[in-house]
Parts: structure tokens; sequence; C-alpha cells
């Protein structure tokens, strides 16, 4: 069985592509001129907006203490709830939903951005009930510095929308 083939950003010049970083240089180095390779063009995921999801996701999880644990559990909850799942058989017949993976590797930025603005919809409607809309959010988890780490839900409180 053929081992995992890793990805290799490339950039786009005027003459065609180049790799991107380093490891993509050597790869490049080992091939001789003129050899065919395979790419699969997808646009590079933002990193800033994966880092704001994250930071909204922590933010709902503080709001709504008791029903997710962590903005993981919170994550596996949406990707049900979008619809990004597999139906898997078990053993006994019964069909269950297991969240697809929305890892880098797995998800390019069109797929992310759909699935992102879908996620948002649900936070909005079914879990924040019109108490915040999105855009708000999103500012608020901005302004906290839109990274998983940040302290976004406690800028939220302290900004008096959430309460206290």
């Amino acid at each position: 069985m053929a081992g995992r083939r890793h990805g290799v950003p490339l950039r786009v010049t005027e003459k065609g592509y180049e790799p991107a970083d380093e490891v993509g240089r050597k790869q490049h180095a080992k091939m001789k001129t003129g050899t065919l390779v395979r790419a699969d063009i997808a646009r590079s995921r933002s990193v800033a907006q994966h880092a704001r999801y994250w930071s909204i996701l922590a933010a709902v999880v503080t709001h709504c203490p008791g029903n997710w644990r962590t903005p993981e559990a919170l994550h596996e909850a949406l990707k049900v709830a979008t619809g990004r799942v597999e139906i898997v058989q078990l053993v006994n017949g019964r069909l269950i939903k297991i969240p697809q993976s929305t890892s880098f590797d797995a998800m390019g930025q069109d797929d992310w951005q759909i699935y992102h603005d879908a996620a948002m919809r649900v936070i909005e409607d079914e879990i924040l009930e019109g108490e915040m809309g999105v855009d708000e959010l999103l500012a608020h988890a901005d302004g906290a510095g839109g990274s998983r780490d940040s302290n976004a839900a406690e800028a939220i409180v302290a900004a008096g929308q959430w309460g206290g």
C-alpha cells in the first residue's frame, strides 16, 4: 500500500506555480525537468478566519454553560447540525451520524466558507436565538484577539453583551 501523500503549498506566479515553502522546494528539487505531477488546486484556508471561528466557539461555550463542555464539543455538534456527517452502519445494523473532518487537509477554503457560514447561522438562530447577531459576535471575537486561546468570552461579558 502506498504511503500517504502530503500536499505542498504552491504560489501562483506569472509563469505558473512555484513551491511556497522549504518542504516544497526540496520536493521540487528531487524531480527531473519535464516530470509530470498531479496537483489538486485549491485556495489555502484562512488561518485568521479559522482562529476567529474557535474564538467564537469559546465565547458560546462560556455563554451557554452546561450545553457543551468545550469548544471542541460544540464544533462536533455544529458539524452534525450543518449536515457535515457520514452515515455509518454499526455491526448491529443501527445507522448513526459521524461528523466529517473539517481539517485543513480535508476541507479547502471554499468548502470551509460554506461550513463556516452555516455554523454561524446555527449559532445565531438556534443557540443565541437572536440575543446577539453573528456580526456582533465576530466583532467581539476579533476585538479579543481572534485566536482560539484568546479571552473572547471574557471580553464579550466585560462589554456587557451577555450579562455577567
